[in-house]
């Protein structure tokens, strides 16, 4: 049961309860003070928090890539791609004209391309040293790399 607001809207009728909740006789919070209390605590714990330092990679061993190039629009995902891997450390990103990409990669002229995928298979299922790496689009492209080679 609870009380009207002319006689006492914050205190329930129960006192056992009232004191299991840490309010003893007297003691009234309303629900604003306990929201405001509540985010005093919040913040000042988030204050206090610092996220865990992290060690910066190295930059790439080699700072050249060089990547298929074509006017196709398939191809749009590695030009958006350059101002990115600028940022990992590659200083020059080269765009090789190739086509079809598996077969220029399997020369050694690239070392990243995106392509249709099912070239990439038939080249790696011919024992040339290519890795796909990751489907592209929805349809049968993906992005493959030429395998590294020994040393």
């Amino acid at each position: 049961m609870i009380r009207h607001a002319d006689d006492g809207a914050h205190e329930q009728a129960r006192p056992r309860e009232r004191a299991a909740m840490g309010m003893g006789p007297g003691h009234h919070t309303s629900r604003r003070a306990f929201l405001a209390q509540a985010t005093v605590a919040g913040a000042v714990g988030l204050g206090a928090w610092r996220p865990p330092a992290v060690a910066a990679e190295p930059p790439p061993e080699t700072t050249t890539i060089r990547l298929g190039g074509s006017r196709s629009l398939c191809f749009a995902p590695q030009y958006v791609a350059e101002e990115l891997l600028r940022a990992e450390g590659f200083t020059a990103v080269q765009y090789v004209p190739s086509e079809p990409a598996a077969e220029a990669m399997a020369r050694g002229e690239l070392d990243l391309s995106i392509g249709l995928g099912a070239n990439f298979v038939l080249r790696v299922d011919a024992g040339q040293p290519l890795v796909i790496l990751s489907g592209v689009t929805s349809d049968a492209s993906s992005c493959s790399s030429r395998a590294p080679s020994a040393p």
